[in-house]
C-alpha cells in the first residue's frame, strides 16, 4: 500500500502504469518471478526501503488454525531487525540465504526481503520437492535458511543422502516447536549451524528468541525493542510464574488486516494481546501454554494441545504430533493425537510411556497414525490443522 493508496497487492494489469514502475511494486514482481537465485544489491534494496519506509505491504498469515488473513504492515517494521540479523550474521561471506515456503507468506517473505535488503545471494526454493530442496542448499553453499519445523522435518525425512549441510551456519525457525529428536538431528547434519527458534506471529513479527541459555521449555527472552507482559482476563498484571494472556509493545508489529481478522488479536493503547496463554519467569523467560483459538475443555478442565503436543514429540519414536478434541458422549469430548513414527507404526510402548509423562485429563484416549509425508501442509509450510482435526475426527 503506497501512500497514494495504490495497492500493490492488486493484479498487476489493474494498477496504473505510474504503481508498475513504482520501487516497491518492481521490487515485489521481481521477487514474485524469479526462480534463480537473486544477488541482492544491498544499497539499492535498502534504498528502496529505506526511502519507502512508511509505505505499507501485505503478507498472508500461516493460516494453521484458520483461513488465511492478509496482513498490512510498514517496511520500517522490519527494516530494524534486518539490521540486527546483519551483524549477527556478519561472519559469513559472502551471506547465501535460502527460504523453503511460499513468498505469500510473511515468514518466507520476511527472509526474502532481508536476504536482499542487506545484499545476500538469495535463492527461493518453495514449491519443489523436499529432495531437491535439499540438493539445492548443498550445491549453492547455503548459510542462513529460514523455515519451519515442518520443513525441516520433510528435509531431513529424504533418504539416501551421502552429505549433510556443511556450509550451514544459522537456521531461523518459526512457526512451530522444535523437537529434540528432530533438532538433534538437525544438529548431525549441519554441525555447524547455530538454530535460532524464535516465537512470533505474523501480526506481530519478533517476540522472543531462545539461545544456548535458554531454559528447556521456554520460547526464550524478547526480542530488542519488545517488551512483554502477563495480564489476567480483567487485564491486571499477573505475578511471575502466573499464566495468563500474552501482551506485547513492540516496533515490529503490524498495521492492520486487509482481509480477514483475529477475534483474539486485540488492541489496547499501544499495546497487542495475541491471543496466546503464557507466563514469565523470574529471570524474563517466557514460557507458552498455548494458543486460546486451540484451547478445548475435557471434563470441565481446558486443555492446550500444544502442550500435550511438544510432550508426545519427546518419544524416541514420534516424529511428529498433533492433538485435537473429538465428541464424546460421556465426557463431552476426548482427546485424540495424530501422530507420525519414523518407523511407521505405532511405538508399542507409546501409552505406557504417555501415562508415565502425561497428567490423567492430558492423555489421548486413541492416537491416529499418519506418516509425516502424507500430512496435509499449508504454503506457509506449517500443518493444515484443519484437515487434520476432519481426518482425525473420521478416524475415530
Amino acid at each position: 500500500m503506497l501512500q497514494d493508496g495504490t495497492c500493490l497487492d492488486e493484479p498487476q494489469h489493474h494498477l496504473p502504469t505510474a504503481a508498475k514502475m513504482h520501487p516497491i511494486c518492481r521490487f515485489f514482481d521481481l521477487l514474485n518471478r524469479q526462480s534463480t537465485p537473486l544477488i541482492g544489491a544491498a544499497g539499492r534494496v535498502e534504498a528502496v526501503l529505506g526511502a519507502n519506509a512508511h509505505s505499507g505491504f501485505c503478507a498472508m498469515s500461516g493460516g494453521t488454525t484458520g483461513p488465511p488473513k492478509v496482513i498490512q504492515r510498514s517496511c520500517t517494521s522490519w527494516i530494524e531487525t534486518f539490521q540486527l540479523h546483519a551483524r549477527r550474521f556478519a561472519k559469513q561471506a559472502p551471506l547465501r540465504y535460502a527460504t523453503l515456503g511460499d513468498l505469500q507468506h510473511s515468514l518466507t517473505l520476511y527472509g526474502a526481503i532481508e536476504a536482499l535488503h542487506i545484499g545476500a545471494i538469495y535463492n527461493p526454493l518453495g514449491g519443489i520437492s523436499p529432495r531437491r530442496q535439499l540438493s539445492k542448499l548443498q550445491s549453492a553453499c547455503v548459510n542462513v535458511l529460514y523455515a519451519t519445523p515442518t520443513q525441516i522435518r520433510l528435509l531431513l525425512n529424504v533418504k539416501r543422502q551421502k552429505s549433510g549441510l556443511e556450509a550451514l551456519r544459522h537456521v531461523m525457525l518459526g512457526g512451530g516447536a522444535l523437537d529434540q529428536e528432530t533438532r538433534a538431528q538437525l544438529k548431525r547434519w549441519a554441525p555447524a549451524a547455530e538454530i535460532t527458534e524464535f516465537f512470533g506471529t505474523s501480526e506481530a513479527s519478533f517476540i522472543c528468541a531462545s539461545d544456548r541459555d535458554t531454559p528447556l521449555g521456554s520460547v526464550g527472552r524478547p526480542y530488542p525493542g519488545v517488551e512483554l507482559a502477563i495480564r489476567d482476563a480483567q487485564g491486571a498484571p499477573c505475578q511471575s510464574a502466573k499464566a495468563g494472556d500474552i501482551w506485547l509493545r513492540s516496533p515490529y508489529v503490524f498495521s492492520k488486516y486487509r482481509s480477514g481478522a483475529d477475534p483474539d488479536i486485540i488492541w489496547r493503547d499501544d499495546w497487542l494481546s495475541i491471543g496466546e496463554i503464557g507466563y514469565l519467569d523470574p529471570q524474563g523467560y517466557l514460557y507458552l501454554k498455548g494458543r486460546r483459538a486451540r484451547a478445548f475443555q475435557v471434563a470441565d478442565q481446558t486443555v492446550y494441545p500444544e502442550a500435550i503436543e511438544a510432550k508426545l514429540s519427546q518419544h524416541s519414536g514420534i516424529e511428529a504430533a498433533v492433538v485435537f478434541d473429538c465428541p464424546d458422549a460421556k465426557r463431552g469430548a476426548v482427546i485424540v493425537a495424530v501422530v507420525a513414527a519414523g518407523s511407521g507404526a505405532l511405538p508399542k510402548d507409546l501409552q505406557a510411556w504417555a501415562s508415565h509423562h502425561l497428567p490423567l485429563r492430558a492423555r489421548p484416549a486413541k492416537y491416529v497414525l499418519k506418516p509425516l509425508a502424507q500430512w496435509p501442509i499449508l504454503n506457509s509450510g506449517k500443518p493444515d490443522l484443519q484437515a487434520l482435526k476432519r481426518l482425525c475426527r473420521e478416524a475415530v
